[in-house]
């Protein structure tokens, strides 16, 4: 299986500081794996390319890992139909900011309402995957005032060293004007994860 690798920058060479031996889903072997290395000036990870595979042209030179379907499918899924209510503000009140996991997961920034909330999936084979729970959730709710802002990956690497770095972009979800809030995300993650570093990158997919 596929490791996440933990690289620092000293003396202009590349580092491997860690190997968390965590198997990476869909990452095959490195003789057919086609991975991005994603860095700031604190860490970097390298990751797969989706399914494990490199991304295929689209007619009009760009990359994309979803198809049109898949594509019309999360626009679908991006606006609720209702206005704001006070009267869900308790109810909203119960759901967590931050829900991630340990690892490279795909990641979504939800407005409900008058709240943002990051939600991240390692099981999330697309962007979409990541948001459905948490929309299914509002639905029950009756929370109809949502939108999904937009997406990236976020790179979570637990103890002992502690750090995150959001980052990417999603082709399902895309942030409106090209200007990701990332920023926003890590404020949020900050406040679920005191103590933590947590970087943010428009690098990487």
């Amino acid at each position: 299986p596929g490791l996440v690798l933990e690289l620092h920058w000293m003396r202009g060479l590349w580092v491997v500081a860690a190997a968390c031996g965590r198997p990476v889903r869909g990452l095959a072997a490195p003789t057919t794996t086609t991975v991005r290395l994603v860095a700031t000036r604190r860490f970097a990870v390298f990751e797969p390319s989706e399914g494990g595979h490199a991304m295929a042209p689209a007619e009009d030179g760009s990359s994309f890992t979803t198809t049109a379907d898949e594509r019309a499918e999360a626009a679908a899924m991006r606006r609720g139909a209702g206005a704001a209510s006070a009267t869900h503000d308790a109810s909203l009140a119960g759901l967590p900011s931050v829900a991630i996991e340990p690892g490279v997961q795909k990641y979504v920034l939800i407005r409900a309402e008058t709240r943002f909330l990051v939600r991240g999936l390692l099981s999330a084979n697309y962007h979409k995957d990541a948001a459905r729970p948490t929309l299914a959730a509002l639905d029950r709710l009756g929370v109809t005032d949502y939108e999904v802002l937009g997406g990236g990956r976020i790179a979570m690497h637990a103890a002992p060293e502690q750090k995150m770095l959001v980052y990417g972009f999603s082709y399902g979800f895309p942030w409106p004007n090209g200007v990701t809030q990332h920023d926003l995300a890590a404020d949020l993650i900050r406040e679920a994860y005191p103590g933590w570093t947590v970087e943010t990158s428009d690098e990487g997919y």
